[in-house]
C-alpha cells in the first residue's frame, strides 16, 4: 500500500493536469464551433496515456519538481494533444525515448 501511495503522490500532478487539460481541450473545441462526437472524445481519451507518459518524462528531464508546474505542463500537453503527436511524428520519437533511457538523459551519464 505504501508503494501505491508514493506512486499516487508522484503522479497525482500528472493525473490532475490530464483532467484539467481534457476539460480545456473540449472547451476549446466548443468555442471553435466543433461538434464533439463520441468517436472524437473516445479517440482523444485513448491518447491521454501517451500524453501522460510524455509529460512525466519531460517534466522529470527538465527538473520540474513542483506539483503545480507539473500539472500545468501536463495540461498544456493535453490541450495540444494533436499538435504534440504531430510534432513527435515529424521530429521523431527518439528524443522522448533517449530521455527515458537510463544513461542517455540530461544527467550527463
Amino acid at each position: 500500500m505504501k508503494g501505491f501511495l508514493h506512486d499516487l503522490s508522484e503522479y497525482g500532478a500528472i493525473l490532475f493536469g490530464l483532467l484539467i487539460g481534457t476539460i480545456a481541450h473540449f472547451g476549446r473545441q466548443l468555442t471553435e464551433g466543433n461538434l464533439i462526437t463520441f468517436r472524437a472524445a473516445l479517440g482523444f481519451v485513448m491518447q491521454l496515456g501517451v500524453i501522460g507518459l510524455v509529460a512525466a518524462v519531460a517534466t522529470r528531464e527538465l527538473g520540474i519538481a513542483d506539483d503545480d508546474m507539473r500539472a500545468l505542463a501536463t495540461a498544456v500537453l493535453a490541450i495540444s494533444t494533436q499538435e504534440v503527436f504531430q510534432f513527435l511524428k515529424r521530429n521523431g520519437w527518439g528524443a522522448v525515448v533517449n530521455a527515458a533511457t537510463p544513461g542517455k538523459g540530461s544527467d550527463g551519464n
